[in-house]
């Protein structure tokens, strides 16, 4: 897996095929509180990875290696959690075309 810290958690991509989706874990608290099924619109076909960026601290990218077409999606999760804010499905190559 590759998991991404964004929006105060660390969040990671879960799941076998036909499957997949992605959870969260939030640290804040006294105890760990694990969140999944954090992708209400669609079930990844196998578990995600991850990506985010400190410039951009409430954001997180998803997308599936290995897949042709490859699917990216971006998500706000500022809130806790996961809003879907943009969707590409491609004609490129396991991700390794998209830039």
């Amino acid at each position: 897996t590759h998991p991404a810290l964004a929006g105060g958690k660390l969040w990671f991509g879960y799941g076998a095929a036909a499957e997949g989706n992605i959870g969260s874990l939030d640290l804040s608290g006294e105890e760990p509180v694990v969140t999944l099924d954090q992708d209400p619109d669609r079930t990844w076909y196998s578990a995600p990875v991850l990506a985010s960026s400190p410039g951009a601290p409430g954001t997180l990218a998803a997308g599936i290696e290995g897949q042709s077409p490859s699917e990216l999606a971006v998500y706000d999760v500022a809130s806790g959690s996961a809003e879907r804010t943009a969707y590409l499905r491609a004609d490129a190559g396991n991700l390794r075309d998209i830039a």
